[in-house]
């Protein structure tokens, strides 16, 4: 039973650190992937097909060596200005924050995991301080994780210029690859603050 949970929690995060931002921006070529242990991550990854780099920051992924997109890369050899998109599996380090801003392109987004919903003065922190680096608008994203503290997630998914634009429903619907857990509703709903995060002004 517990196997089973940590196998469906996994799955559950891997998709939510992949699938929103991949079809929130509007043509992601380039990605950066920062954490340990985020193989499931990669694999959600490279189920969007017409990306071109997957640069990988942590550690080599063995079984992905052969493939033509993915590469281990250090951070400070990206150029500015260059990335799509960065999935940080790794918890916030304002340390490289402005790092990370500074890769992405003017339309570029950083997906960044957080704390559980209920932690509201540390998301309220995260949020200012994702603000305060100059990214222009920031969107929370939450879903279940059986095995996290709480057993309620939080992602925070920032926009460098800009503001986040309404679901490209179709497109989600149309998906060529398959998911378990992840589709249009439940990216729609993730989006949603309940009552006590609304009354507590974090957006």
């Amino acid at each position: 039973m517990t196997e089973t949970i940590e196998k469906h929690a996994d799955l559950i995060f891997s998709e939510m650190m992949v699938h929103p931002v991949l079809f929130t921006h509007a043509n992601p070529k380039k990605i950066v992937l920062l954490g340990n242990n985020i193989h499931l991550i990669l694999h959600e990854v490279l189920k969007h097909t017409h990306l071109l780099e997957v640069h990988h920051i942590e550690s080599q992924i063995d079984q992905y060596t052969n493939n033509k997109l993915v590469f281990h890369t250090e951070l400070s050899s990206l150029k500015a200005n260059s990335i799509d998109i960065i999935i940080n599996a790794s918890d916030l380090n304002l340390n490289i924050t402005k790092q990370l801003f500074d890769l992405l392109h003017k339309d570029g987004i950083l997906i960044q995991q957080s704390v559980s919903p209920f932690a509201i003065n540390p998301l309220k922190s995260f949020t200012h301080a994702l603000h305060q680096t100059g990214f222009s608008d920031v969107q929370l994203l939450s879903f279940p994780q059986p095995n996290y503290e709480t057993g309620w997630r939080s992602i925070l998914m920032a926009l460098k210029h800009g503001m986040f634009r309404r679901l490209r429903e179709k497109i989600i619907f149309n998906k060529p690859f398959k998911t378990a857990y992840y589709n249009f509703d439940v990216h729609k709903a993730a989006t949603v603050l309940p009552e006590f995060m609304r009354d507590s002004n974090l957006f």
